[in-house]
């Protein structure tokens, strides 16, 4: 009887030291995160700079392809729609714009390569032109988006690495603090209209 007494006493007790213990974790841990967070974000603005201008040569690039007929019109408003989904991504979470300008760098690339392809749209001069702009834009070169992407790229590996773990992925959780995905870019590559 005793025993019985003393577990029902003893049991609540070790789940109110749980719980507290789970609560000084998560304490303990958030400012890491927050910080880990931050840093991203502020990494995150020396790419952000070049993606307004560098999208709004794209938008203008499938605005002309779409002009052209053929299957490439499918494609430039879908560069168009998803240029318009980072716009509205922007001063929102960090994952979901880096997620938005990935999505756009892959389509930009696709809509590049179906052009240069595309005879009807090496026909039309002001398309053609319109797409090797974007293509050979030199806030986009190598030289010029691989240090910042990096930069980015580094803060993205430390907040994961503060929001993993046992006790840390637990906090991160509580907090809501979110994955961020790594930016993959397409760098410029200068090419003369065929």
């Amino acid at each position: 009887m005793r025993i019985l007494r003393g577990l029902r006493i003893l049991i609540p007790v070790l789940l109110l030291l749980a719980a507290v213990a789970a609560g000084a974790a998560v304490l303990s841990a958030r400012p890491a995160i927050d910080g880990a967070r931050s840093r991203a974000e502020t990494d995150w603005t020396p790419v952000d700079d070049r993606l307004g201008p560098h999208y709004r040569l794209l938008e203008t690039a499938a605005t002309r392809v779409a002009t052209v007929v053929g299957p490439e019109r499918t494609l430039a408003r879908q560069v168009t729609t998803a240029i318009e989904r980072w716009r509205e991504s922007r001063g929102g979470s960090l994952a979901a714009e880096v997620a938005a300008a990935n999505t756009v760098e892959g389509l930009g690339r696709r809509l590049v390569a179906s052009a240069r392809a595309s005879e009807r749209v090496r026909a039309n001069r002001s398309a053609a032109a319109a797409v090797n702009a974007f293509a050979a834009d030199p806030a986009f070169t190598v030289s010029a988006i691989t240090p910042p992407v990096e930069t980015f790229d580094r803060a993205v590996d430390r907040y994961e690495r503060e929001r993993t773990g046992l006790i840390r992925s637990v906090a991160a959780e509580v907090l809501g603090s979110e994955p961020i995905p790594a930016f993959t870019p397409v760098p410029s590559t200068p090419r003369s209209a065929p």
